[in-house]
């Protein structure tokens, strides 16, 4: 961010001090008559349009960069946290609307074993799947950490839930099929028209403790124990 700023910040005082250039050469050009004096003038004028161009294009620039910081995980590439609460926002009928929230499984194991890399590794590839899966179907993001969101709207919004579930698994199943690190996660379901007057928050909710029971029965009775502790 503090790049940003800077490189923004010497091209625009280097565009402010070529101004006052041709301001100063244009009126000793006048004062004096010397041409030499004006086609400088023209010179500065030229190389203030160049600059003009150059700040325009940084500014486009800087503003995808750090939109992509803003709304897009820099880890995975997908949208954020920050994009999934800009499109819950707009989610107007929470009737028509399924929630489903997948938590990888095992993560902190990986991690633990492998290191964090590794780690870094199973998020992006889940992170594609799960993307992908939702293509066309619904929005999906990285909620934080290992845990992905995925939104769908309409009167069939269960339904493209259902077919979603079913392709992010076999997407994951291929991807197992040929990795050294397999892959495994705990998915919630929730939808808007099976919980009455529930609002979009409501439905997350359900759909992640829908995710957490899961979870818990993949436990052993020994981690379940520790967890507590």
């Amino acid at each position: 961010m503090m790049n940003v700023y800077l490189r923004f910040t010497k091209l625009k005082n280097l565009k402010n001090t070529v101004h006052i250039s041709i301001i100063i050469v244009s009126g000793l050009a006048f004062l004096f008559n010397a041409k030499y004096l004006s086609a400088s003038a023209a010179f500065l004028a030229c190389v203030s349009i160049v600059l003009d161009l150059c700040l325009s294009r940084r500014i486009r620039k800087d503003f995808d960069h750090l939109y992509r910081m803003a709304y897009f995980d820099s880890l995975t590439g997908i949208p954020s946290r920050t994009s999934a609460d800009m499109y819950i926002a707009e989610c107007t009928d929470p009737q028509a609307i399924s929630i489903v929230i997948a938590d990888l499984d095992g993560l902190k194991m990986i991690n633990d074993t492998y290191g964090h890399q590794t780690g870094d590794i199973l998020i992006r590839d889940f992170a594609f799947s799960f993307s992908e899966a939702a293509f066309s179907l619904g929005f999906a993001a990285r909620n934080g950490g290992d845990e992905f969101l995925a939104i769908f709207q309409g009167t069939d919004s269960a339904k493209r839930a259902e077919i979603f579930c079913q392709k992010l698994k076999e997407s994951i199943d291929r991807r197992n099929n040929f990795s050294e690190h397999s892959i495994s996660y705990s998915i919630g379901f929730a939808s808007g028209k099976d919980l009455q007057n529930a609002s979009v928050s409501e439905i997350i909710s359900h759909a992640d403790a829908c995710m957490y029971q899961q979870k818990q029965g993949k436990k052993s009775p020994r981690e379940t124990s520790d967890r507590r502790n």
